[in-house]
């Protein structure tokens, strides 16, 4: 009985250290895949961030003034990046700007965003921040925000919002087996995006409420539904 129980505890041993292993080097291939996915939209927000035009026509007061040189200018803008990106479902301006007129297409105020998110862009201080957000069409989807104060103009602010379908993510979010779920979620533990699609929106602590991560490796074991699991976390650009 004492062999055999050393020899169980050998070979959990040896099958876990392998599975760890498997894990992480799927994870960092992940990471890199990501990475290289998100670097066009970071580039684009980067340009959209320090376009001086564009930061004009948002923080213009438009109480006398016509808006049709500015609406021109940033559906061009905007029209021939979602003509190179298709995958971009909408390229949206949160504004304070009470002047600014709210077209439901490019323009909101800034209470159409929620509080969380608002909040979020303005602790990023220019950052880009990576987050859930319910469009306005009522669907889940991934966004991309950035506060666009970079030429302050007084007590105004603009969010920029940059919205993917989750479903572009399906293929970096495979499972290699059907025991396997993978998810992206933001800094708060929501899910934007799981390999079990109907997941997105929930908070991965509700999903995994077993989950003890050892802060030093990131690695866990923990029972779900009934279920021995390994488990580890990374954290990705954007948070």
């Amino acid at each position: 009985l004492g062999g055999t129980a050393y020899n169980y505890s050998q070979t959990r041993s040896i099958l876990l250290d392998q599975s760890y292993q498997h894990m992480e080097e799927e994870t960092e291939q992940i990471e890199h895949n990501f990475s290289v996915l998100m670097e066009p939209y970071r580039t684009i927000l980067d340009i959209l961030y320090v376009d001086q035009t564009l930061s004009g026509y948002l923080f213009e007061d438009y109480s006398n003034d016509s808006y049709e040189e500015m609406f021109y200018y940033i559906d061009n803008q905007i029209s021939g990046i979602r003509a190179i990106n298709p995958e971009i479902q909408a390229i949206r301006f949160y504004s304070s700007n009470e002047t600014l007129p709210a077209d439901n297409y490019y323009f909101f105020s800034t209470d159409e965003l929620s509080e969380k998110n608002e909040k979020k862009a303005e602790e990023a201080k220019g950052e880009i921040v990576l987050t859930g957000e319910i469009s306005p069409q009522g669907e889940f989807c991934l966004s991309l925000e950035r506060i666009l104060n970079f030429f302050a103009q007084g007590n105004l602010k603009s969010v920029i919002a940059l919205e993917i379908s989750t479903e572009w993510l399906s293929n970096l979010l495979e499972p290699g087996n059907e025991t396997d779920f993978i998810c992206l979620t933001d800094a708060d533990g929501t899910i934007l995006a799981a390999s079990e699609v109907e997941s997105a929106g929930k908070n991965v602590r509700l999903h995994f409420p077993e989950w003890k991560e050892a802060p030093e490796s990131g690695l866990t074991e923990f029972i779900l539904n009934g279920r021995e699991q390994i488990g580890t976390s990374k954290e990705l650009a954007f948070g």
